[in-house]
């Protein structure tokens, strides 16, 4: 299965789900092939900024359970 990871509706990239995790496999839920991973270029990311990761499959555009996701900033500068 295809996937497609945004941020705001800016699309960072496309990956195949087709990594093995074993955890899943445990649960019970599918064969466990279904882990994913994009390498994104230095700098998409702030590091003192927060953002709603999205991961939709391609072919239907749904949500995967869990998307989206908020990552939470690395640095939090306090004043």
């Amino acid at each position: 299965m295809w996937l497609v990871v945004s941020i705001e509706r800016r699309v960072l990239g496309r990956c195949r789900a087709d990594q093995f995790r074993e955890d899943v496999a445990i649960e019970g839920m599918g064969d466990g092939w279904c882990g994913f991973a994009l390498d994104l270029p230095a700098g998409v990311l702030a590091v003192r900024r927060g953002y709603a990761i999205s991961v939709r499959r391609d072919g239907d555009s749904e949500h995967l359970p869990g998307s989206p996701y908020v990552l939470e900033p690395a640095v939090r500068i306090v004043g």
